[in-house]
């Protein structure tokens, strides 16, 4: 399951054949909905390469998916959550929903967990890496992915890093 990101800015129509999904979507597994955001779905089909432009979470989706799943947990998945710039209706929804458990996104090019600060519940972001870039002093391949298990209520994650090598 894929999310676009700052990169992949096809209108909605070639994001779909592209992808065979909406540019944003719901999965529901077990007692689980994943909420696929799109976080940079502002200035689309740009007629020269671009950046992107960040239109934070969708808080409409939030609300409805929390309506529509009251005894689901909900895990958040986009390209980045940028807590200044998110709106007061996402905001306060992240701060007031216990059953947001956490979010994945990958922006940031890292492989480590932040946790929000405490006015957001200290939500656990799980970021996911990359495979294009070189980070550090060594420029060592940050090549990998993080494997989310979901099982038995519970959620676990781990970043698996490929070889240097590759």
């Amino acid at each position: 399951y894929m999310v676009p990101g700052n990169h992949e800015q096809y209108g909605h129509e070639t994001w779909q054949k592209i992808c065979g999904r909406p540019r944003e979507y719901v999965l529901l597994y077990g007692e689980y909905v994943i909420v696929m955001l799109d976080t940079f779905g502002g200035e689309l089909d740009p007629t020269e390469n671009s950046d992107g432009c960040y239109t934070g979470i969708n808080a409409q989706l939030l609300s409805q998916v929390l309506e529509d799943y009251p005894d689901r947990k909900v895990i958040l998945c986009a390209h980045d959550i940028l807590l200044d710039k998110e709106s007061e209706a996402a905001r306060n929804l992240i701060c007031r929903e216990t059953r947001i458990v956490c979010a994945f996104a990958g922006h940031m090019h890292r492989d480590n967990v932040l946790l929000l600060p405490d006015s957001w519940r200290n939500l656990p972001v799980f970021y996911c890496g990359n495979f294009s870039d070189y980070w550090g002093a060594r420029k060592k391949k940050n090549w990998g992915y993080r494997i989310l298990e979901l099982a038995n209520g519970r959620f676990s994650t781990e970043y698996m890093r490929f070889s240097d090598t590759l």
